[in-house]
């Protein structure tokens, strides 16, 4: 009886372990391909959206060309008095909430020709805005528009929108289409920061995007950044609805300059970077860092996960748990009634009650994901 009960105790112990890697196994796979439907069902809803809005756009816009045309906008309502701006004409309601869509919502459309990406951007960064795409830092300016506009995506999961971003070279063509026009930037260099450094998506008083994703891929210890200039003028821009002021843009600042010489990047004065793939950090870098109230930045914590999702992914653990002991008592209890153990009645079971227990797995995975950095 010793010998027969450690036996059984060994293959229920086997049997758990060989659960247990089927488990990560079917984790990874989510994961992996998963997400990347998910996000790929959202990229063909947002796509949608984002059209309709470029044509609702250029309905506003037809009301509105003198001021596109200029240097200036204006509140919603009434123009805003400014002596040594251009003239002024009133911005309607409509195109202000089409130029500032709600957090989720579609933004832009980002093109990057090297890495054939193509891909509707969102409004903010927040782990369920990063499910569906490429999302746009909130406090940082639009894409197109004076000033540092910063998106952020992931590099392995929900459709890996930057995975291949390390392999940008200066020079290299990034698009960017909002409802005010197009907007083409020129890759400057890259480097690699921790997560804390969020100078890098600050204003550094000239026209640029800022890319940034996780860091090396399958981690979240520390962040790439893409840092690409504008070509050309800016185009005007629309005021904010929380703030409605006018802003002059009828001069445009230097770019700063962006050297490819080295293969350390510096982003402080006192510190350098833990690595860096192709350039030094553009010079606007080295000031921000040197005085960081100065410079202020919107945070990257977007990608690092959302502690808050733990009770759910107990709680839908706990629910998969008693499906498959639901499942398994069944299936015993049938045997015993019949008498002789039937490897196919039981299989039978387990097939039935597999849709309940794999939506129950599903619920758990989509909440550890979010406990996970956003890889």
């Amino acid at each position: 009886m010793g010998q027969r009960g450690a036996a059984r105790a060994l293959g229920i112990v086997g049997r758990g372990l060989v659960g247990s890697g089927v488990v990560v196994l079917l984790f990874a796979a989510y994961q992996l391909w998963g997400t990347g439907l998910s996000e790929s069902k959202s990229q063909d809803r947002l796509s949608d959206t984002f059209e309709a809005r470029m044509a609702d756009a250029m309905t506003a816009l037809a009301t509105t060309s003198t001021t596109l045309k200029g240097a200036v906008s204006t509140q919603a309502g009434a123009p805003v008095e400014d002596s040594s701006a251009a003239p002024t004409q009133t911005v309607p309601p409509e195109l202000i909430d089409l130029v500032y869509p709600e957090e989720g919502e579609p933004l832009a459309r980002i093109v990057i020709p090297r890495i054939k990406v193509d891909k509707v951007v969102v409004e903010g960064t927040a782990e369920g805005d990063l499910r569906k795409g490429p999302g746009h830092f909130t406090d940082s300016a639009l894409p197109g528009q004076k000033g540092n506009a910063a998106i952020a995506g992931h590099r392995t999961t929900y459709g890996a929108p930057f995975g291949d971003i390390d392999q940008l070279q200066p020079g290299d063509e990034i698009r960017v289409t909002t409802v005010l026009g197009q907007s083409t930037y020129r890759v400057a260099g890259t480097q690699i920061v921790t997560p804390d450094q969020t100078e890098v998506v600050g204003d550094f008083g000239d026209n640029r995007l800022t890319l940034a994703a996780c860091h090396p891929k399958f981690s979240a210890s520390q962040r790439i950044i893409v840092s690409a200039l504008l070509d050309g003028e800016p185009i005007p821009t629309v005021a904010r609805p929380e703030d409605r002021v006018t802003i002059d843009l009828s001069s445009s600042p230097t770019a700063a300059p962006v050297t490819t010489t080295g293969p350390t990047a510096t982003t402080s004065a006192d510190a350098t970077s833990p690595s860096t793939t192709s350039a030094t950090a553009p010079a606007g870098a080295l000031q921000a860092a040197d005085n960081p109230a100065d410079n202020p930045a919107p945070a990257m914590n977007g990608l690092a996960g959302d502690r808050t999702a733990w009770p759910g992914a107990v709680l839908w653990a706990l629910a998969t748990l008693a499906a498959g002991t639901a499942a398994w008592a069944v299936a015993l209890a049938l045997e015993r009634r019949r008498g002789t153990p039937n490897t196919a009645r039981r299989w039978l079971v387990y097939a039935l009650a597999s849709p309940a227990i794999g939506a129950c797995l599903f619920g758990c995975f989509s909440y550890i994901d979010r406990l996970l950095p956003s890889y």
